[in-house]
């Protein structure tokens, strides 16, 4: 596991191990899976804003395709010229294209985390107790 997810890593483990140990007299053998799904969850609901930003700047570029269209048509032969004008259109409108790409690169961090949390067998020099768990 590369150094760099070591401490996030490790915080992840000892909040989902605590949410197992919370829920472990009610969920009993499914405590694991609840904890991982309440973790899940938790990330998700850290993310609605970037999710909505994106939707936003859906919204925006949708308005802005017919004269995305016009642009197209009238400089299509000369690339730079309409690529000049189509950052202009986009700046005058405060969008731009990669306001969509926001909430993917936002959740990386956190699902690469959750993957090192699954696949490692030794975490911060302990085995990996919820590997353990059915």
């Amino acid at each position: 596991m590369p150094e760099i997810f070591d401490v996030p890593v490790a915080g992840a483990y000892h909040l989902v191990h605590w949410l197992a140990s919370a829920t472990a007299p009610i969920t009993g053998s499914f405590a694991a899976a609840a904890a991982i799904v309440l973790f899940t969850v938790a990330v998700r609901l850290l993310l609605v804003p970037f999710a909505r930003a994106a939707a936003r700047g859906q919204q925006a570029r949708t308005a802005l395709a017919p004269e995305i269209r016009k642009l197209q048509e009238k400089h299509g032969k000369n690339r730079e010229r309409l690529a000049a004008e189509m950052a202009n259109l986009q700046q005058e409108s405060g969008t731009s294209m990669f306001v969509g790409c926001l909430p993917m690169l936002a959740q990386l961090p956190f699902f690469s985390v959750m993957y090192h949390l699954f696949s490692t067998a030794v975490i911060s020099g302990a085995p990996n107790a919820l590997l353990g768990s059915t």
